[in-house]
């Protein structure tokens, strides 16, 4: 029932994950969530649609932080 999960902030963990595993439908393994502005590059250039050139213009005046 209990999972021991990494997480790269606060270390090794318990994670509450499911009291049985289906042979067929197996699901996605269970991973530890992402941390803050871990994914905020992808989002800004893949998601939003901003050039490279932008999104490092706006890390350099700072709006990530």
């Amino acid at each position: 029932l209990f999972w021991p999960m990494p997480h790269r902030e606060v270390g090794s963990f318990s994670h509450l994950g499911a009291s049985f595993q289906l042979s067929k439908t197996p699901g996605e393994p269970y991973r530890p969530s992402p941390g803050i502005g871990e994914h905020t590059e992808h989002i800004c250039t893949n998601i939003l649609g901003l050039t490279d050139e932008e999104f490092i213009e706006l890390l350099q005046e700072g709006v990530f932080e």
